[in-house]
């Protein structure tokens, strides 16, 4: 069972994720802003991790002769096995080798998955002996030492049960890029993992299934871990050290155990109300002279509702929030039950828990005031609460304009991911060929992929969308519209995500047969798109302007990296990523707009 206690409330929690959905959380982390000044923490030895702004990338190196090194990010709940989870990343390898401590010349591990941050901390985990790294979900990479470099998708219980799968050979080659997606699903209790270099599919990878002494595990951070050699035996021993780069980290986690949490009094007594989780236990303590804390109540519902029972003159239940530090005899945590299993005959007990030593992923400590006299603030008082109210909010501002940020990115991934299955049936319904970007002229206007529009001065043309070749399989308008481009610049007129011209024949030539290309996986159908317009009034050369293009070309500044100076594409696959601007080719007429090239390989059909 998993324990949630809960103080008298007074204070809202605040509460950050990219995006909730249908009982998940989404994580994004793309390091266009420095990950220290967000969740992301660096522990054990910072100096293995460094974030590379020019690149936006998160610099790594895994080194076994330093002790237990974590760049980490909590989750706001704790995994477990049956809850459904996963993560992806993009790595890169500068170098690596193994063997570089002396007497342990075979291969070691790097890592990067969920971890329990209080035991991955502790001086006594050992990765290395097999026996001591408990409550692991991970991607495991050995490097090759005489059996083939090998990937290893892992879990490991509570009670250092290993669930993995060894695949070789399966080379981590340097400079490329890897993209490595696993996922957990509790209803098989099976975990998938599916790679790519450099676009193209990599592996396969086996299924992970834990077997029947696999008992449970506890996860409450994601890592990118450099685990310390020591405690191998000594004749199996190895080391590593490498160095590579860490980008477009995604993490989808359960909700957190609290939602909705509010607080207020109703009749004479403070109410909380929240919505909880399945499968966990929710305990309300009380005190009156911060030492001593009593249980009130406990419920296990969808809704639930907890009322303090009224106190003769002034009752203060009082808490704090926070995500780290040791519990104390005056602290109530969120819990998953033991974290091992020979406690597990004491988890019904309320007072003990705290004795056993359970770990959390959010601690709930507020402050609340029951019936009692009613105090006037004074002016000063006043003036000191709204001073904090604007530092707050000074605070938060760049959090929430993140959020925004990744909210914008998001919704662009699913319009492309829209356009793009669109793509893929306009193929199938007309024998493999591609569509034009642009096609034929007709009553005084041209017919392109999105819709027929008129000739003429911009904002004044007429549209008609219903006469693009994707209109009867896109379910209404707006796919065609990225949410992070400011339409209200002084620009020309709402166009479209630019297709890729490689696939769109000249009028006079047979169409593009999708069955020629060789690499749909690595083929760009759409991107973000713009251009510098400097010719078309009002824009001009003393007065260039950003306007929203149809296509994407190789040879062209039209690719428009308006995401943390990336750019959304999908491909002929129908899988949507983000690309950099090719080095040196942003449009020097509107550097800060960031409209550039892409790589002309993604571009380039036969």
């Amino acid at each position: 069972m998993r324990r949630c206690c809960l103080f008298i409330l007074a204070f809202a929690v605040l509460y950050h994720c990219d995006r909730c959905v249908s009982g998940a959380v989404l994580f994004q982390e793309d390091f266009a802003s420095n990950p220290d000044a967000g969740s992301w923490r660096a522990y054990g030895d910072s100096s293995l991790f460094h974030w590379n702004g020019p690149d936006q990338v998160l610099e790594v190196t895994w080194d076994s002769s330093r002790a237990n090194s974590y760049f980490a990010r909590p989750l706001n709940t704790i995994l477990s096995r049956g809850d459904d989870f996963s993560f992806a990343f993009d790595l890169r390898l500068r170098d690596i080798a193994i063997g570089t401590n002396p007497g342990k010349p075979f291969t070691f591990q790097l890592a990067l998955g969920f971890i329990n941050l209080a035991e991955a901390t502790a001086t006594n985990f050992l990765r290395g002996t097999g026996t001591d790294s408990p409550d692991l979900a991970e991607f495991d990479y050995f490097p090759d030492s005489g059996f083939g470099a090998t990937v290893s998708p892992t879990m490991i219980s509570s009670n250092v049960q290993f669930a993995t799968s060894f695949n070789s050979p399966l080379e981590l080659t340097t400079n490329d890029w890897f993209h490595v997606a696993m996922s957990y699903t509790a209803s098989n209790q099976t975990l998938v993992t599916v790679m790519a270099r450099n676009g193209t599919a990599f592996g396969p990878v086996a299924d992970v299934v834990p077997g029947t002494n696999f008992t449970d595990f506890r996860a409450d951070h994601f890592a990118i871990s450099s685990y310390s050699d020591a405690g191998q035996d000594p004749g199996f021993a190895g080391s590593i050290l490498a160095h590579g780069v860490v980008d477009n980290v995604v993490l989808t986690v359960p909700e957190p155990p609290i939602l909705n949490l509010t607080g207020g009094l109703t009749n004479g007594a403070w109410q909380v109300e929240f919505h909880s989780r399945t499968s966990w236990l929710y305990t309300l303590e009380q005190t009156g002279d911060f030492r001593l804390w009593s249980p009130v109540s406990s419920v296990a519902h969808s809704l639930c509702r907890i009322r303090t029972r009224p106190a003769r003159g002034p009752f203060i239940a009082f808490g704090r929030t926070s995500d780290e530090g040791p519990m104390t005899k005056n602290e109530t945590r969120m819990t998953k039950g033991c974290r091992r299993p020979e406690l597990r005959g004491n988890c019904g007990a309320q007072s003990p828990v705290l004795s056993f030593g359970f770990r959390r992923s959010l601690v709930v400590r507020h402050s609340g005031f029951g019936i009692g006299p009613v105090i006037a603030l004074t002016l000063i008082e006043l003036l000191v609460v709204l001073a904090i109210i604007a530092v707050l909010a000074a605070l938060l501002l760049p959090a929430m304009n993140k959020s925004k940020a990744s909210a914008q990115r998001i919704k662009c991934f699913s319009n492309l991911r829209q356009a793009g299955l669109a793509a893929q049936m306009y193929w199938d319904e007309n024998g493999g060929h591609a569509f034009r970007y642009r096609g034929v002229a007709t009553n005084g206007g041209d017919i392109f992929w999105f819709g027929w529009l008129a000739r003429g001065s911009e904002g004044t043309r007429a549209f008609d969308a219903s006469l693009g070749a994707l209109f009867p399989y896109l379910s209404g308008r707006g796919v065609e519209i990225c949410p992070a481009l400011d339409y209200a610049l002084l620009q020309f007129k709402l166009k479209a995500t630019g297709a890729n011209i490689a696939l769109s024949a000249p009028l006079d030539q047979p169409p593009v047969n999708m069955n020629t290309v060789l690499r749909p996986v690595e083929t760009t159908v759409f991107a973000d798109a713009a251009q510098v317009n400097t010719f078309q009034a009002p824009a001009s050369p003393d007065h260039p302007m950003l306007e929203e293009f149809y296509y994407v070309s190789a040879n062209e500044a039209t690719a428009h990296f308006r995401h943390s100076r990336k750019a959304s594409v999908v491909s002929c696959d129908g899988h949507v990523g983000v690309e950099k601007p090719v080095e040196g080719s942003i449009d020097e007429r509107l550097p800060n707009h960031f409209v550039g090239r892409l790589r002309p390989e993604i571009l380039a059909v036969p």
